[in-house]
């Protein structure tokens, strides 16, 4: 999904770093229980918290420097 809204092919070099011992290879967040004890639901979607990412950080890497 990343590589889709940057537009861009991510360069993943897998191994290219040891694995560390107790490495956590996958992790997801379960949020049902903030949905049943809060009756919370996520304002932004996956996606569209992904393109405010990537915005962001496009915007960060295009800014000049402050000069001092």
């Amino acid at each position: 999904k990343i590589e889709k809204i940057a537009g861009k092919k991510a360069n993943i070099k897998w191994g290219a770093i040891p694995y560390r011992k107790n490495e956590i290879f996958d992790s997801k967040a379960d949020i049902s229980l903030a949905k049943k004890l809060l009756s919370w639901q996520p304002e932004t979607s996956l996606e569209e918290g992904l393109s405010n990412t990537v915005n962001w950080y496009k915007e960060q890497i295009l800014k000049e420097p402050p000069c001092f």
